[in-house]
């Protein structure tokens, strides 16, 4: 019996996603709006009231992705997402899906035999110079323990400037923007702080990485293509470094200049978070995060990611953020 009606629980999440999804919304946003109410009560203004609010709660995409999880449907929803993807490359290339189904046929004999490999020398890796020294920082619950990877774009900025064991932190969230085409085509991608390719070690085969002035607020029209952008929408042109293309999306601007074209093999962020969950894995440009990290009174959430110094052990790193959280809110071990 308990196994029937776990499967008509899964069916129903299945078959009725977005209005599961929707009454998720209302309610994290109640709930968002009970606590902005009670701290202005409580005697805050309702600028301080609506950043304690969101520090207390965290970003909603982390819970819309847990409740996600939970309801068990991620998997199939992914799956059905990757063969009507795959199914859509098959019928634009007959020709090609023809090869590519007889060298699956020969060599998925030898596959078994060579993953093992692969997975070590290939899948596993970090493809950056300084992968022993990136990690991604979290913040950890001090009631449930529970780690929570976006942090507010102010606490990131407090972590940089006040830390003495990380070289660089920085951050990044996604974007959705549409290509004027027919039909329109959605393109996803990323928001990064200047600092984040330098961190990872990487910079762009043409062109240049963002200058800091772009990075700020009212600043953020610079474009970063990658290299599947730059040669299937813009003919690969040479010279594409310095003109203007136009993306639907974002109400600031529609026109983005292009200051460089990432490497072919370069992707980033490498894992995505479920409730984000594109069609693809491969991001499309990156922009700068052009938010003022001071504001409270609608953060901007970010995943951190930091640089250690060289020789530094990860157990030092843990104690130094810990010691700037606990300076700023006077409670050890934030």
């Amino acid at each position: 019996m308990r196994f029937f009606a776990r499967l008509r629980s899964h069916l129903q999440s299945l078959l009725h996603r977005r209005p599961l999804d929707a009454d998720l919304n209302d309610e994290l946003r109640n709930h968002l709006e009970r606590e902005i109410e009670s701290n202005i009560r409580a005697g805050m203004t309702r600028e301080d009231a609506r950043y304690a609010a969101h520090r207390l709660i965290g970003p909603t995409v982390q819970y819309q992705e847990e409740c996600r999880d939970a309801r068990g449907t991620v998997l199939v929803e992914n799956i059905a997402r990757d063969l009507a993807y795959g199914m859509r490359s098959l019928r634009m290339n007959l020709g090609f899906s023809f090869i590519a189904i007889a060298a699956l046929a020969l060599g998925i004999g030898s596959s078994a035999a060579i993953y093992s490999v692969a997975r070590t020398v290939v899948i596993a890796p970090l493809p950056f110079p300084h992968a022993d020294r990136l990690v991604q920082v979290q913040i950890a619950s001090r009631k449930t323990s529970e780690l929570a990877n976006w942090a507010p774009l102010f606490d990131v900025s407090e972590w940089r400037g006040r830390n003495h064991t990380f070289e660089a932190i920085a951050g990044y969230t996604f974007a959705l923007l549409d290509l004027p085409s027919d039909p329109p085509a959605a393109l996803y991608g990323a928001r990064i702080t200047q600092n984040l390719f330098p961190a990872l070690g990487v910079a762009p085969a043409l062109g240049r990485n963002f200058l800091p002035e772009e990075d700020r607020p009212g600043r953020g029209q610079a474009i970063i293509l990658s290299d599947s952008l730059w040669k299937t929408r813009l003919g690969a042109d040479p010279n594409i470094v310095g003109k203007t293309i136009r993306l639907a999306g974002q109400p600031e601007s529609e026109e983005y200049v292009v200051v460089g074209v990432m490497p072919a093999s370069f992707n980033f962020p490498l894992t995505i978070p479920t409730a984000v969950n594109p069609p693809t894995r491969q991001m499309a440009y990156w922009l700068p995060l052009a938010k003022d990290p001071s504001r409270r009174d609608q953060p901007t959430f970010v995943i951190p990611i930091g640089l250690l110094r060289s020789g530094l052990q990860l157990a030092k790193a843990q104690n130094d953020l810990g010691t700037v959280a606990a300076a700023r809110t006077g409670i050890p071990g934030q």
